[in-house]
């Protein structure tokens, strides 16, 4: 017989509760698997040599990858590293991004960018010069999604038009692009072009021409020019 309960003791990875198997005369500790705000791994020492690399201006950019397999405190060594930080002045503007979230419903990468741009909202809203730009780097991630949209579900769904009336159109797809409709059937031309036309202005409303490079350098110099004169590290 196996024998499953809780004694309320255990401490392993900063478990209130810890689970007792009991089984053939012994009981053995089970942990369960969450990260812990406290040091109970003796992972201390490497948070604070990780906060050191990240404060250190001569050092940045920098990154510093954690390693282990399941279970071994990674997220807990994050959250040392986060209380480090944030004793420290300046504090660092520390932004937490959980990629498995987001796998498989958006973007990954335009995912991250919107939390960054949302976090230095958050950093520099009593800034008002800081602020526009920061809005503006937020809405610059509009424009990385709209793209990543229309690669991953197609041009008619990113655009918001309807699949049935992008076959009625035909070949008015693939010059939806250049702005240049031609379809044997103009009326599901012109229809389509008009439904193309409202979905892409929710996505982007450019003031100018906007390409992808342009875009990315753009995207840099705004974030570079928030960083440096916010005078605080991002991690």
């Amino acid at each position: 017989m196996l024998h499953f309960g809780f004694d309320g003791t255990g401490r392993g990875r900063g478990s209130p509760q810890g689970a007792c198997w009991v089984g053939m005369g012994e009981c053995r500790r089970m942990w369960s698997d969450r990260d812990s705000k406290t040091d109970f791994l003796n992972f201390t020492e490497v948070a604070e040599q990780i906060s050191a690399l990240a404060r250190s201006p001569e050092m940045l950019p920098v990154s510093v990858g954690v390693f282990g397999t399941w279970g071994t405190g990674k997220s807990t060594v994050l959250n040392l590293v986060k209380q480090d930080l944030e004793r420290h002045d300046p504090k660092p503007v520390v932004i937490e991004f959980d990629a498995w979230l987001f796998q498989g419903f958006d973007d990954s990468k335009a995912a991250l960018m919107e939390v960054v741009a949302d976090t230095l909202i958050r950093a520099v809203k009593d800034d008002d010069g800081l602020l526009g730009k920061a809005k503006a780097l937020a809405a610059r991630v509009n424009y990385f999604r709209a793209l990543g949209v229309a690669a991953d579900f197609g041009i008619g769904m990113a655009l918001g038009v309807p699949p049935g009336l992008l076959t009625k159109a035909g070949d008015a797809i693939s010059s939806l692009v250049s702005g240049s409709v031609k379809s044997d059937d103009v009326d599901a031309a012109k229809e389509v072009g008009k439904a193309a036309s409202e979905g892409w202005g929710k996505l982007v409303k450019p003031e100018k021409a906007r390409t992808p490079p342009k875009e990315i350098s753009a995207f840099r110099q705004e974030f570079s020019d928030i960083l440096e004169e916010l005078g605080r590290p991002l991690v």
